[in-house]
């Protein structure tokens, strides 16, 4: 963090649909399933100091999440229930 700005990282993960895959053409077992899309990712959110926000984000991801992500199908008890 610096007065302009704050940084965040991490490894950012993504539950991506079977048929959403195969609609971008990455073939996948089940379409009806879900696959892990997994990159690192670092984010800067720069700051308004007079307003007391954050303006936005930039995002940078250190490598192609989708690389390997047929590989990686998740099973219904890796998705967490969505709860309001």
């Amino acid at each position: 963090m610096d007065r302009d700005a704050i940084f965040t990282e991490g490894i950012m993960r993504m539950a991506y649909p079977g048929r959403t895959l195969a609609a971008i053409g990455i073939e996948v077992e089940d379409p009806e399933a879900y696959y892990l899309y997994e990159t690192r990712m670092g984010i800067v959110w720069p700051i308004d100091r007079a307003a007391g926000k954050l303006v936005g984000e930039e995002s940078y991801t250190a490598g192609d999440g989708f690389a390997g992500i047929a590989d990686r199908k998740l099973s219904e008890s890796d998705i967490a229930e969505l709860r309001i």
